[in-house]
């Protein structure tokens, strides 16, 4: 079946058609740059600046999935504004707000039928591909050592999914994939602890995060990191559960995940000082 968000695109569709047909002629907006404000709030919002704007208020206009937001903001409430790569104090934006204004003319209604019927008309294609997609049988992911943050230890698990079709063929989807972290001690102090779970995570997934390579996650160590814990083997298991509506739960397991890199330096300064980071290196998850 088409998913909620084609469903409610095209019932917005619908009632944009209706006022058309109502008034006979809907206003085609040429919208000038974007602009990036800043408000005393500390928020940030972004448009274009709508011809409505005056002394009192800053109209910002936006446009999303069919639907135009406008959103009158007192001067008073802004602080500067970014449009490119320049930035102006609320003062020097205000003053050049005029020459920034969208402007509006009306289109015929034959024109402007024709817009909307070639609307409709790429929003059904989108709900006909969600609904004719192949059905998920299997997944295949990938799990590797990550880093994405300021420190010098590693980050977390990096993970490459791939759900398939019968054919063995890439499906976008919309699902959960909920994974879990196992590790394995070196020594088993009593039976049962000899492979601890360090991690677990749950992800929402949707059918935009992929790609021809698949959709990839990055999944944070939590409260267990192996670059503090010596105690831990340098591999983990990691096993992936993808629900998908409609077709299942699938699974499917790396038993040989690098969960610590290898370094003889850092084995090294383990052995001697303690910990595998010199004194020169920042880290930011010390345990």
């Amino acid at each position: 079946m088409p998913r909620l968000s084609d469903l409610l695109r095209l019932s917005r569709l619908f009632i944009w058609a209706g006022l058309l047909f109502a008034t006979g002629t809907v206003a085609e907006v040429s919208a000038g740059p974007p602009v990036t404000v800043l408000l005393a709030s500390g928020r940030h919002f972004t448009g274009a600046v709508d011809s409505r704007t005056d002394d009192a208020h800053l109209w910002l206009r936006a446009e999303e999935n069919l639907i135009e937001l406008l959103r009158p903001i007192d001067w008073d409430r802004v602080v500067s504004a970014q449009i490119g790569g320049k930035k102006l104090s609320s003062s020097e934006f205000r003053a050049a707000a005029k020459n920034l204004k969208t402007t509006q003319t009306e289109r015929e209604p034959a024109e402007a039928n024709e817009a909307i019927s070639n609307s409709f008309s790429a929003v059904a294609q989108s709900a006909n591909r969600a609904a004719i997609r192949n059905p998920v049988r299997s997944i295949d992911f990938d799990a590797t050592l990550g880093h994405w943050a300021a420190g010098v230890e590693a980050t977390g698990i990096v993970i490459t999914l791939r759900p398939l079709d019968a054919d063995g063929r890439l499906v976008a989807i919309d699902g959960t994939l909920d994974v879990d972290l196992i590790g394995q001690r070196f020594t088993v102090v009593s039976e049962g602890n000899g492979f601890p779970p360090l991690g677990r995570w749950t992800v929402a997934v949707s059918a935009a995060d992929f790609d021809p390579s698949g959709a990839v996650y990055r999944l944070a160590f939590q409260a267990v990191h192996p670059d503090f814990q010596f105690d831990l083997d340098p591999h983990g298991l990691v096993h992936s559960r993808l629900s998908v509506p409609g077709d299942g739960a699938f699974e499917a397991s790396q038993a040989l995940v690098r969960i610590r890199a290898y370094s003889s330096v850092r084995d090294h300064a383990q052995q001697t000082t303690g910990s595998r980071f010199l004194p020169i290196e920042r880290v930011e998850s010390r345990q």
